[in-house]
């Protein structure tokens, strides 16, 4: 039932053309009716309530609060599989969507949960802080800082050794741009990274540098005059514009070919307003030698995690990104020969599926 009245976000002609209509039908049934960015541009509200999109669903964790000191506290949820002993699973270090921006941290506990049971592991959910009050350079400090947090202290969280980094959306940026400081720092890595619908890689960007967004606006509550006001909050002065660890998508080739990167594995969702910058990304990536696999989702949108109306195929694919990364890393901790004799051959020259 729509929790308001009217039609707030009418489907764009141009978008009802490229997407499926299995999404056209959620997003007439409940999307267009709630208010989009525009249209309650920067109110205090909307930055302080959880979204009326949020459904929560699942099992409410405790949220747990880590002083990191001077840094300040930070916090966080651990989702665990509650039929397996601590200290024999894996664990995934996830940062949720709006995470630079607007975001609740319960707002993704139904897909969390289902992904803690599925892929058989723990969930550490960051609830870093808000760009609104906490401006560049908080918001990846505190990923960064957990991420170490959570290594060192794995043993304790039932963790056993493998470590795998996701996010999406933003969160995707945060987790990147996560990775990418490690890797430079020579720190130790995680067994891989997912990134599912990665958003504000470049905070950089203007509506006229992506041809795209003069053409479609692809609900919900986005399009080219809310992409480009999100960044403003993240960007305080002229010198930080171009710095790639708040812009991951701006490293430079020099630092990207030198660091070493475990497997990257990205889900592109190929209607989605800020794809090309996913799809550059992965390419760039790439091209420095680094394993990368990118799977684009021709004709779906990017769809909010906390909506719970996940499509299945790329809550699959993410489950699986997740599995077979587990399990590389604990044969390669063993010592056991991979990749195995029969690979799967279904990529094309970029390592894409």
């Amino acid at each position: 039932m729509a929790l308001f009245s009217g039609t707030l976000q009418p489907s764009h002609p141009n978008v009802r053309c490229v997407v499926e209509p299995r999404y056209l039908e959620i997003h007439e049934q409940e999307l267009q009716h709630h208010p989009m960015r525009t249209y309650h541009p920067l109110q205090p509200v909307l930055l302080t309530q959880p979204s009326p999109l949020l459904r929560h669903d699942g099992p409410l964790y405790e949220t747990i609060p880590v002083d990191f000191g001077s840094c300040g506290v930070c916090e966080l949820k651990v989702y665990r599989v509650r039929s397996v002993s601590q200290g024999t699973v894996p664990a995934i270090v996830w940062c949720s969507e709006g995470n630079m921006m607007p975001g609740d941290i319960d707002g993704e506990s139904s897909v969390l949960s289902r992904l803690c049971h599925d892929a058989q592991c723990i969930i550490i959910s960051v609830a870093n802080r808000s760009v609104w009050e906490h401006p560049y350079k908080a918001s990846i400090n505190d990923v960064f800082m957990m991420y170490n947090w959570v290594y060192q202290n794995q043993e304790d969280l039932g963790i056993n050794g493998t470590i795998c980094l996701g996010g999406v959306a933003a969160g995707a940026s945060l987790a990147l741009s996560t990775l990418l400081q490690r890797a430079e720092l020579g720190l130790s890595l995680p067994a891989g990274l997912v990134m599912v619908a990665p958003a504000q890689l470049d905070h950089t960007v203007t509506a006229e540098n992506l041809t795209k967004w003069n053409n479609m606006q692809p609900p919900p509550g986005s399009g080219p005059d809310a992409a480009i006001e999100f960044p403003l909050p993240l960007l305080p002065n002229v010198p930080y514009q171009s710095n790639w660890v708040q812009n991951p998508m701006r490293i430079p080739d020099e630092v990207l070919e030198k660091i070493s990167l475990p497997p990257v594995f990205c889900l592109t969702m190929g209607s989605d307003l800020v794809s090309g910058a996913a799809d550059f990304m992965c390419e760039r990536m790439y091209n420095a030698g680094h394993t990368v696999r990118e799977e684009i989702f021709k004709g779906l949108p990017y769809m909010p995690l906390g909506t719970t109306q996940v499509f299945p195929e790329a809550y699959e694919e993410m489950k699986n990104g997740f599995v077979k990364m587990f399990d590389v890393d604990m044969k390669l901790f063993a010592g056991l020969p991979w990749p195995p004799e029969e690979e799967d051959q279904d990529f094309d020259s970029r390592g894409r599926l």
